[in-house]
């Protein structure tokens, strides 16, 4: 999915925000609905797969949410991704036959 626009207030609390303080005004709420999966980074850095819930990010966190009803484009090589037992058991790899993989 391409990032939305945020409007003027998502900008001005956006500019607002302190990262490098940690404190409690660098969280946000994130919701994984049931047909989503949100892959949760750390400074850039893949560390593991939300499923359905409420989740409270703080910090030098962020989370991309994908549809599970859309074909996934990995936002890093997916070789990383799979090495999360998590993550590749929801995810569906076809091997295409002339040699390129395609996501589920």
């Amino acid at each position: 999915m391409p990032p939305r626009k945020l409007n003027g207030r998502q900008q001005k609390l956006l500019k607002k925000t302190n990262y490098k303080t940690g404190n409690k005004d660098d969280r946000k709420r994130v919701k994984i609905n049931a047909c989503q999966y949100g892959l949760l980074f750390k400074n850039g850095v893949y560390k593991k797969l939300l499923t359905e819930g409420k989740y409270w990010i703080f910090g030098y966190k962020n989370v991309l949410v994908y549809d599970i009803t859309r074909p996934f484009a990995a936002p890093v090589e997916l070789s990383i991704l799979l090495q999360d037992e998590a993550f590749a058991n929801v995810l569906q790899v076809i091997e295409v036959r002339d040699g390129t993989q395609s996501q589920l």
